[in-house]
């Protein structure tokens, strides 16, 4: 019994000393999978194979971004008389990467095994469609969305996934994502969203991965003359009343409820901003001015960096990552106008004291009245306290 205290004490000891803050870094990754297009046959009909390349940067240990491209064939079904057919599509990727293990640990996180979850947008580029080949029916009185050389179709994605750890560099990389595509997807007319669900394995390189102690840490922190609270500066809460660039008017609350990560809510006449609503054959810019519930998760990501390297913080002044999900009325109040969510990155300055202002880029995710996914570019200035 006492050899076994002392190897769970020498253990503990070991995981103590381990700890390392988190470096940022760039990876690659490399998967292969099978596909499943959803349809009206058994899975076992529809599946496929499917392929990843992407390249990512993780901020720190919770956040990350990942882009690449991925796709291969997608798979479809005639039922009477039962025939199956194939697609090619490739798509682009932007993901937002969230790390459970540094949710949980932080940045002195020592898993070997790391599960993940993201979300992100694309576009897909459907070519070869087999649709137009059944032999067994009439390709134009079966499918009312029949495309010929080409498809384009906006993306929104969701998916989890797990690394484990084979050396410093190298990793396992296990992923399940879900891509909802356009109605067209599989040229078939069904009045909803067509998908495509994917189960990939590869491996992923992290480059110039470093790590310092937190010996290190303080020693650097004393060094550039920041004390034992030097790398803590949080967030702080407050209020604001602000207008974007399509105008309106907005109160807003932003709760810091831990380390770098906050809350907002916003309630009044809101606009959308300047949105690029398209499609294959029309480009606009709109604009939407209604009444709206805004509610935004946020997550700071440099404002320990900027503190260190004597820059302001004051009124949250830092970039972020955000993820605004807004609910718009119609302007005769009867019922849901649009309902929307768009992961931005954005740079928020306070100035004057009390002014604050923020530019964000991104995607918007058009829920509602139909999918669409747009490009999001936004400006935003208002008064704080």
């Amino acid at each position: 019994m006492k050899r076994i205290l002392m190897g769970l004490v020498s253990l503990l000891a070991g995981v103590s000393m381990a700890a390392q803050s988190y470096a940022p870094h760039w990876y690659a990754q490399v998967q292969g999978g099978v596909g499943y297009t959803i349809g009206e046959t058994t899975i076992g009909n529809l599946l496929s194979p499917a392929g990843s390349v992407s390249g990512g940067f993780r901020f720190n240990s919770l956040l990350g971004l990942r882009f690449g491209f991925s796709g291969y064939q997608g798979k479809g079904d005639v039922l009477k008389p039962f025939e199956t057919y194939k697609f090619n599509y490739l798509q682009g990727n932007l993901d937002i990467t969230v790390s459970l293990a540094g949710l949980v640990a932080g940045d002195h996180q020592v898993w070997p095994v790391k599960p993940f979850v993201f979300v992100g947008t694309g576009a897909a580029f459907g070519f070869n469609n087999g649709a137009s080949n059944v032999q067994l029916t009439t390709p134009k009185d079966y499918f009312e969305l029949l495309w010929g050389r080409r498809m384009i179709s906006p993306i929104g994605r969701f998916g989890v996934g797990v690394d484990i750890d084979l050396t410093g560099i190298v990793a396992l990389s296990f992923e399940m994502n879900g891509n909802l595509l356009s109605d067209s997807f599989n040229s078939k007319k069904g009045g909803t969203l067509d998908s495509q669900y994917n189960l990939l394995a590869g491996l992923k390189f992290n480059f110039a991965q470093g790590s310092r102690s937190a010996g290190k840490n303080r020693e650097r922190d004393k060094s550039q003359g920041h004390g034992k609270d030097a790398g803590k500066i949080r967030p702080q809460s407050n209020h604001t009343v602000s207008t974007t660039l399509g105008l309106g008017l907005e109160y807003g609350f932003e709760w810091a409820f831990a380390g770098q990560a906050t809350v907002i809510g916003r309630i009044g006449y809101a606009s959308k901003d300047f949105l690029l609503r398209s499609s294959l054959d029309n480009f606009q810019w709109r604009t939407t001015m209604s009444p709206a519930v805004t509610l935004e998760p946020r997550y700071y990501f440099l404002m320990n960096w900027r503190e260190r390297h004597g820059k302001y913080t004051s009124g949250n002044s830092a970039e972020f990552l955000g993820i605004p999900a807004s609910v718009t009325l119609r302007k005769d109040g009867k019922g849901l106008g649009e309902v929307a969510v768009s992961p931005v990155l954005g740079v928020r300055r306070a100035f004057a004291r009390h002014w604050f202002h923020e530019f964000t880029a991104g995607a918007d995710l058009l829920c509602y009245p139909t999918f669409i996914v747009t490009p999001h570019v936004g400006y935003r200035i208002g008064f704080l306290f």
